[in-house]
């Protein structure tokens, strides 16, 4: 049966849907950045939202990795197809999260920039491992694919794709992903019974290194 919610029911849980993606694509680990004596620079959720000052402060402080939701970053591409000079720019790496990516909507970038001088790495993540599964980065191969490609999984993790009864399923054979290793968290806080439905032991466990 399908209810119709009120319009400003709706307004508000897409907002929030929409806060909860900019979260996600926000909780990055910074200690390698500090540990490589590198500036974090976190901007303001209004100047977030504001592309072109957004992009000035990309310029300005010289931002060499930058994390994004695609449709943030596709407001970032319309500004800079605008802008004359590219050395301006000084990224190395973009990182997408929070949403899946289509790789066509990039297409003028990366016209622009090429996929070396920045790379361009789609991330595929879920909260129950803060925040990020696997990792893929983008090949001019992957513009002539259909879907979003994710990846591999971090090393951390170990990915299992199987079937409705939990076997494994065939190469090339739509399944559900199982997430284990150390990166996952041990469970849901004061919510045994969501833990003990969500967090299932790892049949697997006997097929990987004894220290994993």
């Amino acid at each position: 049966k399908q209810i119709d919610l009120p319009q400003d029911m709706q307004r508000a849980m897409a907002k929030q849907a929409e806060a909860e993606r900019e979260r996600r694509a926000k909780v990055i680990n910074a200690d390698g950045e500090f540990q490589a004596a590198a500036k974090l620079a976190e901007a303001a959720d209004l100047l977030a939202r504001s592309p072109n000052e957004f992009y000035e402060l990309l310029q300005t402080q010289s931002v060499t990795v930058l994390n994004q939701t695609p449709s943030a970053f596709s407001q970032l591409i319309a500004i800079d197809a605008a802008c004359e000079n590219l050395g301006q720019l000084k990224l190395r790496y973009v990182i997408f999260g929070g949403e899946a990516l289509d790789f066509n909507a990039l297409r003028t970038w990366v016209d622009r920039h090429g996929l070396s001088q920045p790379q361009l790495v789609n991330m595929y993540g879920i909260t129950e491992t803060t925040v990020h599964v696997t990792r893929h980065t983008l090949t001019e191969h992957d513009f002539e694919q259909q879907g979003s490609i994710i990846g591999r999984p971090l090393r951390d993790l170990h990915v299992h794709i199987v079937d409705r009864d939990g076997r494994p399923v065939p190469i090339g054979v739509a399944g559900e992903m199982r997430i284990a290793g150390p990166g996952v968290t041990r469970g849901y806080l004061k919510r045994d019974d969501l833990t003990a439905e969500r967090f299932t032991p790892n049949v697997f466990a006997e097929l990987l290194p004894q220290e994993q």
